[in-house]
């Protein structure tokens, strides 16, 4: 982050494995509107191993000026540093290559950070699953990341790169950047934002900046969302236990177990009656074993793809 912060410039930082997907993000980003005095610019990171990303974006005349910054390291976390090096905005838009942005996107962001004095903001994703999904599925919404968006202003301890803003000049000053060790397995984006909150950073969501992600099928199963959620558990479980010791990682493995034993139960007692929430219910049960898993230090499995 050494590139001089220019006011009145709002970087999008978009970090890509090269999915097809990316063209109509970028599309997307060059139809929202701008907050008065605000221009854009977009960063992006081509992660893949073969230079897709950089390919896609050849292909695209979206009318702004755009940075592409060969990564090649299969790591979110390096991929998303170098979106950073690459910024020169006073504020820092993230977004993933498989989403897209509302029209309204950046303008929801900036006036909640005015709004709120914040120095970061995050929003929602909402989820768009395939044709043939089955219909307690989708009401599960079982990928659905839920930060009490329509609290706007709401203190958040941590949040997302899937649809945030955050203030340059803030992630500067500490000195933060994304820890490479969470850049396979995922969870770089949590750990870095309870780092800025605990920090004393001013992070807060808004409901009216909202990102739409296409669900694949291959991600749409039952299988997926319990591996991801084990993952995640995991992921938070290895974040937390390192400020932990002793009898703080006893209560942690106690408290993760006792939620195990009773999401697990409430889940298989719901199931003939509404399995919407049962799976709801066995997806926190999953969360929790992960949580456990932390506790042995297993490997935390890849998802940067």
């Amino acid at each position: 982050m050494s590139r001089e912060i220019r006011p009145g410039l709002i970087s999008v930082l978009i970090a890509s494995m090269g999915r097809a997907s990316l063209r109509q993000t970028l599309e997307s980003v060059a139809r929202a509107q701008l907050p008065d005095g605000y221009s854009v610019e977009i960063v992006v990171a081509d992660d893949s191993p073969d230079g897709a990303a950089g390919r896609i974006v050849a292909q695209c005349a979206i009318g702004l000026p755009l940075t592409l910054v060969p990564v090649g390291a299969r790591n979110a976390s390096i991929a998303r540093n170098a979106c950073l090096d690459g910024a020169r905005g006073e504020w820092l838009a993230f977004v993933d290559d498989d989403e897209t942005v509302d029209s309204l996107w950046l303008m929801g962001l900036v006036e909640a950070a005015r709004e709120f004095a914040a120095d970061g903001v995050f929003g929602p994703v909402r989820h768009l699953y395939p044709e043939g999904t089955p219909d307690w599925f989708g009401k599960a919404d079982p990928m659905f990341y839920d930060l009490d968006w329509k609290r706007i202003g709401h203190r958040a301890a941590t949040g997302h790169t899937a649809n945030a803003l955050i203030r340059h000049a803030t992630l500067a000053r500490l000195g933060m950047r994304f820890d490479a060790g969470f850049g396979r397995s995922g969870g770089e984006d949590d750990d870095l934002f309870r780092r800025m909150s605990a920090a004393g950073a001013r992070l807060v969501v808004t409901d009216r900046a909202v990102v739409f992600e296409q669900v694949p099928a291959a991600r749409a199963t039952k299988a997926y969302i319990m591996i991801r959620a084990i993952r995640g558990g995991q992921t938070y479980g290895k974040i937390t236990l390192r400020d932990l010791s002793g009898l703080g990682r006893l209560r942690f493995g106690l408290e993760a177990l006792t939620k195990l034993v009773l999401t697990g139960a409430g889940g298989l007692a719901l199931y003939p009656f509404d399995r919407a929430r049962a799976f709801r219910l066995r997806i926190r049960a999953a969360a929790n074993w992960g949580k456990l898993l932390a506790l042995t230090d297993a490997p935390l499995k890849s998802s940067w793809s």
